[in-house]
């Protein structure tokens, strides 16, 4: 047999002060990064006047279609979802490479991060500068960009 138990929450008045402060930044948050996404994708390579977003030194290998950022004579917009931070190094990861006979770790290699990744590593350095984004947990800040992902893929 389950037991299902139903609590209500009665916060106090500096409780619920800091619940509305908490929704309002988690909004703003949600929106800046729906707009950002949004805004990638319909600027990038979809109008001729407009300039496209470069980001020094990407490339794409031709043979096995892999996005990476290091350095190479070829520099296209490989940025499909159109977030772009400030600082490149946000918009990378690394991976380990494997041989496919023995599987074991041959090396790194750097790839573009999803835009998911990317927003939640600027996230990440909110939460430094921002005190209403300290505020919150950082397991919440990252959940909204998920939610927001999810909604966005679909």
């Amino acid at each position: 047999m389950q037991v299902r138990w139903n609590f209500k929450m009665l916060p106090n008045q500096s409780q619920e002060e800091t619940l509305e402060d908490w929704l309002v930044t988690l909004r703003k948050h949600r929106n800046y990064a729906l707009r950002e996404r949004k805004d990638g994708f319909e600027t990038n390579n979809q109008d001729i006047d407009t300039p496209v977003a470069y980001a020094y030194g990407a490339y794409c290998d031709l043979d096995s279609k892999i996005e990476v950022g290091s350095s190479c004579p070829l520099t296209c917009p490989v940025l499909k979802h159109g977030v772009i931070p400030k600082n490149l190094e946000l918009a990378t990861k690394q991976s380990k490479v494997k041989d496919k006979v023995t599987k074991e770790v041959i090396g790194t290699r750097r790839e573009w991060d999803s835009a998911s990744g990317i927003q939640m590593k600027v996230t990440s350095e909110l939460r430094q500068s921002l005190d209403s984004f300290a505020t919150i947990d950082s397991c919440v800040l990252q959940r909204n960009i998920a939610k927001l992902d999810t909604a966005y893929a679909k």
